[in-house]
């Protein structure tokens, strides 16, 4: 049996998630109905076969007259009886589209990193684990068994995609951001919140009670605020201060 070709794959894989399915050159129209997260998780899965980008079709216009049929329609007696829903148009190049640069593993080399492998980096360094190798060890598994659970092993993205194998300096570079973020926060009261997790992690004979101050509060100046508003409390006590009071 002769093996399929990456244009047969994806048509194939276009026919099974998309309704409305149309050819024209090396492009294929279609339209999905459902929410965001449900088409990005399917686009996700398309572009792990081979980096396809994608282009989103304009929502078909409306003349005017239509418009204001189903405003009015939405807002009268029977708007509870309308039964809504999204549908999204895409234009999706094939590979076959994409004759002057390269397609497959030799396009995935200068891929930027994934929203999603960026957000874990952050989780990871949040929970302290920092060592490359041990956030690589980490995103390997995340990338396999929670972004792509559902895709067979065969089509899951190359080594070499660097939007889901990020580089060991793709690596560095996201954790420095992130342990910067995490250190420097624009807000005082969250940065000293974390402050105080430092502090009880080195130390935890000492005692800490901290109380974060309400936005009302703060834009009343604190001299104006009203009952029930919370302000600004930071107290600290050490073991040694606990036996005096003894």
């Amino acid at each position: 049996m002769a093996e399929k070709s990456l244009r047969d794959i994806e048509v194939s894989f276009i026919n099974e998630h998309f309704d409305g399915v149309s050819f024209e050159n090396d492009c294929c129209s279609v339209f999905f109905d459902g929410n965001d997260e449900e088409l990005e998780a399917i686009l996700r899965k398309f572009l792990a076969i081979n980096s396809t980008s994608f282009v989103t079709v304009e929502n078909h216009s409306k003349d005017k007259k239509k418009k204001r049929f189903t405003q009015a329609a939405l807002v009268g007696e029977n708007a509870s009886e309308i039964r809504r829903s999204t549908r999204f148009y895409l234009k999706i190049p094939l590979s076959c589209a994409h004759q002057r640069h390269p397609v497959g593993a030799a396009s995935t080399i200068g891929q930027y990193v994934d929203s999603h492998v960026v957000k874990k980096i952050y989780d990871l360094v949040e929970q302290n684990i920092s060592n490359v190798t041990e956030v690589k060890r980490w995103l390997d598994h995340f990338v396999e068994n929670e972004l792509f659970r559902d895709v067979p092993k065969t089509q899951l993205p190359r080594k070499t995609n660097r939007r889901y194998y990020p580089s060991r300096q793709d690596l560095r570079n996201h954790i420095g951001r992130a342990i910067s973020a995490f250190k420097y926060c624009d807000d005082d009261q969250e940065s000293l919140a974390r402050k105080i997790e430092e502090w009880k992690a080195k130390d935890p004979t000492s005692n800490f009670f901290y109380r974060m101050t309400d936005e009302t509060t703060e834009r009343n100046n604190d001299r104006k605020r009203r009952p029930g508003e919370k302000t600004f409390l930071f107290v600290h006590q050490e073991s040694w201060q606990r036996r005096l009071l003894k």
